[in-house]
């Protein structure tokens, strides 16, 4: 599976997952789920503000990008963002 920049996602990078439907932002881990990945959420927001009590595993959203692989190297693609 890639993220929206084609970064392949690996289990236990960083990532920061949108819904533009929704209004909800999620920020966590891929990890590994039954049926393949899934995010393991550290932090959601919905419509900027702070979900308390949000689920703790969840599918991502439409918009996926990896913050930081798990190997802590930065995705050369989201480097060229910032050139």
């Amino acid at each position: 599976m890639n993220d929206s920049l084609g970064t392949p996602m690996e289990i236990w990078d960083l990532v920061l997952s949108s819904s533009t439907t929704h209004g909800r932002v999620k920020f966590g881990r891929v990890v590994q789920g039954k049926n393949g990945l899934l995010m393991s959420v550290l932090a959601s927001f919905h419509w900027g503000e702070r979900e308390i009590g949000h689920p703790k595993r969840g599918q991502f959203g439409q918009n996926v990008i990896v913050l930081e692989k798990a190997d802590g190297a930065i995705p050369d693609r989201l480097g060229e963002i910032y050139e």
